[in-house]
């Protein structure tokens, strides 16, 4: 029985010893089981809520689980490596006292094993509490009725004890694997040693420039929002290349650089910080990239979300800037007469004493083209699109505004002409036209703004026959024609008259389509309110991932940093000079991370904007204010963690002897 007991007890005591390392690593283990928890919880809840959009929301949550549990094994496995880390030298003295390598498996198993049952149970209670307050926030921010249902889906707690079951599992192998790989002897001879001077690895250091180049130029140089996808996650891969590559190697080469400069170097604070740095870059590279790619994570996530959420209506205003839009689609080659919309609108309308309030109707075409200077041709092909137009009618710009434009029917009038200039000769799908431009006016704004047009450029042909000639793709080439109208939502009768009139006209229009922006805003604050929602929980994963990874790095160098606080003193330096001179480098190293975040949220802001655009969200004013706000946050809360784990820094290095 004592012998069974033997490791339990080992283990339980050697986590108790260190208590410093697996305090943290349990309670943010037991924080991603709850997370995971709420998450997937979350999704049976909403799924069988039948609540307005839950399913969507549901698909939404389910993939975002997936997502997260993904995340979370790879930071747990992450982790630790922190800890078997500092204990290699536990580990090299217990192999020297005669415990052999499969002696020390199978403390690693019980140390595993009591960690993984004390996440499981305290993440999964702790979820179930906290998922139903999360049910509450979610419906809350969707806008939703709140209608709390008291329920722990036994589902959600399944896969949450397999995933961890599974993730421990493979930390267990990991760190069996690298008990067989070590050799303790070594382990111990390498702590005894000085540590060698980092070298110059230039290949890496010119691949990180490089890199970082070339994915600061495709985030800037993307011009079409269309495109900006399909670009940014190029940038985004080559941006963390470069990273990695600028802590690991490119500091390196810089701190030497400057070591060579004598007239720089050979100074009291100079020479020790250049010096300190040199080996502080070499220990800490890893992680520090990990801290900026995660920092970078953390503010583009929030703010986004956040704007996103914030600027709904303004997004609904562009979508949807009328109340009602109906909308008849219908072949080029159709032979049926041209709806009459308004007609027919007014008639129903006029069944349910509504009234249409200033109705506007309009003809439009949108058509995806490549553009290769003046040649514009239509195209399915999403590789080959690399602009969106919309062709109009002149005669219906003409009513609306009181002008008086003329056309021939080898001439196109043109809105957003940044680059088609007066005069230009164009080859429209083989049709020549000559660019006349119509000038900006309030007016003009107006009318666009009040029927959907959005940033594209905006053709206007003289008659439909024209714009045909012009829209020469295929056979299922479509005009729209659609009636733009406001109604009084609070009248008697609005709801009823929402609900048929889609009914009403689909008997006689055909291909028909009817958007009411009060059912947009639903859908709207669902959506966006289910992101923000998700969004909230990746950043509060990314958060716990680098407050972990600065806390080990603090400890880590703590240790380390004991023996040269005893050397300094020894070499005539006094206990002040040695804490401002430690606490110089730490502070540089430590906000190094979030300063080349930063660098890269402004190199890449331009394609956020674009990708923004995409949603409709068009207020740059706006998510300027986010980004700006989140950091200014993620930075205070990035100040704390500091100051808070600084302590456990100086802690360790000034317990040093004085001698």
């Amino acid at each position: 029985m004592r012998s069974f007991l033997f490791y339990p007890r080992l283990a339980v005591s050697g986590m108790r010893r260190n208590k410093i390392l697996y305090v943290p690593y349990l309670l943010a283990a037991s924080l991603m089981v709850m997370l995971f928890y709420i998450l997937s919880s979350m999704t049976w809840i909403v799924g069988n809520s039948g609540i307005k959009g839950g399913g969507s929301m549901s698909v939404l949550l389910m993939l975002s689980s997936v997502v997260c549990g993904l995340l979370t094994v790879l930071i747990l496995f992450y982790l630790n490596g922190y800890v078997i880390k500092q204990r290699s030298r536990e580990f090299g003295l217990y192999s020297v006292l005669g415990l052999g390598k499969g002696n020390l498996c199978l403390l690693l198993f019980w140390e595993i094993l009591f960690s993984c049952i004390g996440s499981l149970i305290c993440g999964i209670l702790a979820g179930a509490v906290f998922s139903q307050l999360m049910y509450l926030l979610l419906l809350n921010i969707t806008r939703l009725p709140v209608d709390l249902e008291i329920w722990v889906p036994m589902g959600a707690v399944n896969i949450t004890v397999y995933l961890f079951l599974a993730a421990w599992g493979i930390v267990l192998l990991r760190n069996v694997i690298r008990i067989f790989r070590s050799d303790p002897i070594e382990i111990l001879r390498r702590t005894s040693q000085g540590e060698q001077e980092p070298r110059s690895r230039w290949l890496i250091a010119l691949t990180g420039a490089c890199t970082l180049t070339a994915g600061y130029a495709l985030a800037l140089t993307v011009q079409d929002p269309s495109m900006v996808l399909a670009i940014f996650l190029p940038a985004t891969i080559l941006v963390i290349i470069a990273t990695y590559c600028i802590f690991s190697a490119l500091s390196i080469v810089v701190l030497k650089a400057m070591r060579k400069n004598r007239r720089f170097y050979y100074r009291p604070d100079n020479f020790i910080n250049v010096s300190g740095m040199l080996y502080r870059m070499k220990q800490n590279a890893v992680g520090l990239a990990n801290i900026c790619i995660l920092a970078s994570a953390v503010l583009v996530t929030i703010s986004s979300c956040v704007c996103l959420y914030i600027g709904e209506e303004d997004m609904l205003d562009s979508l949807y800037p009328r109340e009602v839009a109906v909308t008849v689609y219908r072949n080029k080659y159709a032979e049926e007469p041209e709806p009459d919309l308004l007609a027919a609108t007014q008639e129903i309308a006029q069944s349910y004493d509504m009234e249409l309030l200033d109705p506007i109707t309009v003809t439009k075409c949108v058509v995806y083209v490549h553009q290769n200077g003046s040649v514009i041709t239509s195209t399915h092909e999403t590789s080959q699109i690399n602009r969106t137009l919309e062709y109009r009618l002149l005669d219906e710009l003409n009513a609306e505004l009181g002008s008086s434009y003329t056309l021939s029917d080898q001439e196109v009038l043109v809105f957003h002409t940044k680059d088609f200039t007066e005069g230009m000769t164009l080859q429209i799908d083989g049709s020549n036209f000559t660019v006349v431009t119509l000038p900006e006016s309030d007016a003009l704004n107006t009318y666009l703004t009040q029927t959907g047009a959005s940033s594209n450029p905006i053709f206007f042909f003289r008659d439909k026959d024209t714009l045909m000639r012009a829209r020469q793709m295929d056979e299922s080439a479509t005009l729209s024609y659609v009636l733009w109208f406001d109604y009084d939502i609070e009248a008697v009768n609005a709801g009823l008259f929402q609900q048929n009139l889609y009914d009403h006209l689909n008997c006689s229009e055909g291909n028909f389509g009817t958007r009411f922006k009060s059912e947009a805003r639903t859908d709207f604050y669902s959506m966006y309110g289910s992101l923000l929602f998700v969004g909230l929980f990746f950043v509060a994963l990314f958060l716990i991932t680098t407050v972990l990874i600065i806390y080990y790095k603090q400890i880590t160098e703590g240790y380390e940093d004991r023996q040269r606080f005893r050397i300094m003193r020894q070499v005539g330096l006094s206990d002040a000079e040695v804490r401002t001179s430690i606490r110089r480098q730490v502070q540089m190293v430590f906000f190094l991370p979030i300063i080349v975040a930063l660098v890269h949220i402004a190199f890449a802001f331009p394609a956020l904007q674009k990708i923004m655009t995409l949603f409709e969200m068009h207020n740059t004013p706006l998510f300027i204010g986010c980004v700006a706000v989140s950091a200014l946050v993620f930075l205070g809360f990035y100040t704390g963690v500091y100051l808070i784990t600084a302590r456990t820094y100086y802690h360790i290095v000034t317990s040093a002897p004085q001698s």
